[in-house]
């Protein structure tokens, strides 16, 4: 909704349609959604008065009427209460959309108004927007690396490395993925992440302590390595041993 300076309702800043489809797809992505939504209050001379509520489903009645299912916390109310999608749509004053609904309302706008003195806005926004999304699938693979699942986390790495080429988190995420394959013994790709991780410094760091980070890795590929190639030598004079082992029992 759009609120005048006295109060009032001065119209809304999307159409019905639009906010049910972004209603039901947080639904459909597993979220509750907690709501402001208004009324104009007659005895306060029409201004709006207001109250949040979650709303938790959605179901079509036997009327073929959508209907919103919502929990409110302060009726005292045990079981959840019905709202016609008829009144609640218009009523609604904010919403706790995910963030990946408000990136689609930025695709949508700069689709709709690629001329709009407001893009560089909304591109400022979106990029920061993205940045978020950036930071959590980093953070994700880093924990899952921290987890001693290198595996998971080089899937994270790389789907991260592909969706937001722009991140901060960029050089970080090849320093990161090289460590991961180290952990999986494979030393020449971990090598070559570690190269492009060396040729792309982050942004505000100290580039001494980087370089040292970058040895570091360098000496625990090289350590690794060592340690996996003397592993299979001991495997393979095991299996030499079994072969010798039931030629003697055969003679």
């Amino acid at each position: 909704q759009k609120v005048d300076e006295n109060g009032r309702l001065a119209g809304h800043e999307k159409d019905f349609q639009t906010i049910k489809k972004e209603l039901l797809e947080t639904l459909n992505m597993g979220h509750n959604i907690i709501i402001g939504y208004t009324w104009p209050d007659p005895e306060n001379g029409n201004k709006l008065a207001g109250h949040e509520i979650t709303i938790v489903g959605y179901k079509v009645n036997e009327k073929g009427e959508g209907i919103f299912i919502c929990q409110d916390s302060d009726d005292e109310i045990a079981r959840p209460i019905e709202m016609p999608e008829s009144f609640l749509l218009q009523s609604i004053h904010h919403a706790g959309l995910p963030e990946e609904i408000a990136m689609k309302d930025f695709e949508r706008y700069l689709s709709n108004y690629p001329e709009s003195p407001l893009q560089d806005s909304v591109n400022f926004y979106r990029a920061k927007l993205m940045e978020r999304f950036a930071e959590r699938e980093y953070q994700t693979a880093r924990l899952y690396y921290r987890m001693e699942e290198p595996q998971a986390a080089v899937i994270y790495l790389k789907e991260f490395l592909e969706v937001y080429p722009l991140s901060k988190r960029r050089s970080e995420a090849f320093f990161l993925i090289a460590l991961c394959y180290t952990e999986l013994d494979q030393f020449n790709v971990a090598r070559e992440y570690l190269a492009i991780a060396k040729e792309n410094p982050p942004q505000g760091v100290d580039l001494e302590d980087f370089q040292k980070d970058i040895a570091k890795a360098e000496k625990k590929i090289a350590k690794a390595e060592k340690k996996f190639e003397k592993r299979v030598r001991k495997e393979q004079e095991k299996t030499r041993q079994r072969k010798d082992d039931k030629k003697e029992m055969i003679f």
